[in-house]
């Protein structure tokens, strides 16, 4: 199996070509777990709780099951000749009235930007029958920047889930 490409650590230009610096971040750290003897290469500590908590409502049957990134989203109407995609996070498969609905899970932890509306936007347009949640670990984010970006967020994403007081509650860490 391929290792997955991480743009960790990530590099600043300073002005000039020879000086750089290092950019770490507390969030965005790759994280692998092992989940029923499967390695998952996750990009965010907050992913790798998530899933923690994903795993958790399977074993109670809260959910059917999760998958972590399977299907890239193309947009269906291509601007200035740019194709956009997006990758989310998880595909929850939940029992509605012994239907299995899918729901598309986005995980943000504190680092929610402009072009994550834009995705959910577009992806609002051109696939109305997928339903997606942000999920916020916001815990260590500055709250007015953030809270901006979420109300903005609102209308395009189909709910959003606070994380922190569910991962605190289940003692996932």
């Amino acid at each position: 199996m391929d290792e997955p490409h991480y743009n960790w650590p990530k590099v600043e230009k300073m002005g000039f070509e020879r000086q750089q610096r290092l950019i770490r971040v507390a969030y965005g750290q790759p994280t692998d777990l092992y989940f029923d003897g499967v390695l998952f290469h996750f990009k965010s500590k907050a992913e790798a709780r998530w899933a923690r908590y994903l795993e958790k409502l399977v074993e109670m049957g809260a959910i059917i099951s999760w998958e972590y990134e399977p299907y890239r989203f193309i947009e269906k109407q291509m601007r200035l000749r740019k194709i956009r995609t997006y990758l989310p996070d998880f595909r929850v498969v939940e029992d509605v009235d012994g239907l299995a609905v899918k729901v598309w899970h986005e995980v943000k932890e504190g680092n929610l930007q402009q072009k994550n509306i834009t995705n959910f936007r577009w992806m609002r347009k051109d696939y109305p029958e997928e339903t997606i949640v942000l999920v916020c670990d916001c815990s260590r984010s500055p709250q007015s920047q953030q809270g901006k970006l979420i109300s903005r967020a609102r209308e395009h994403v189909h709910r959003i889930i606070y994380a922190d007081p569910l991962l605190k509650k289940w003692s996932i860490k």
